[in-house]
């Protein structure tokens, strides 16, 4: 059943992308601890690879690579990246993403945008 859940989203996302590889840049961030939030200016962006299912976390010197649960709701798809602490929910036309990083007891929330085609991974 997992696997038919997971065909299905990679045929929504490749149906729905122009291509399998999305750039995805953050406008927005904020890191949240229990005494409150601050704003941030965002120094990560996403490279989401609709097919494979990889999440990759960049910034200026590195990339980060997870294997990311895909599933479709509406108008949007969820990322799970359980093993780094994080979520995302992104638009099927990348015009919004929401993204949730978790560092210990710090949450990370960042909002942007996402734009195909990407030719490759960094």
């Amino acid at each position: 059943m997992r696997n038919i859940i997971t065909l299905a989203v990679t045929v929504v996302m490749t149906a729905t992308a122009n291509a399998a590889m999305w750039r995805c840049e953050f406008s927005a961030t904020q890191s949240c601890s229990k005494t409150g939030c601050e704003r941030m200016v965002p120094s990560v962006y996403v490279d989401l690879d609709l097919v494979a299912g990889t999440y990759s976390r960049c910034d200026r010197n590195r990339c980060d690579h997870f294997t990311a649960r895909p599933s479709a709701s509406g108008p949007f798809v969820n990322f799970d990246i359980p093993v780094a602490g994080a979520m995302a929910k992104v638009t099927r036309d990348g015009s919004a993403l929401t993204e949730i990083v978790t560092i210990g007891h710090t949450a990370y929330l960042s909002f942007g945008t996402c734009q195909a085609p990407l030719q490759g991974p960094r």
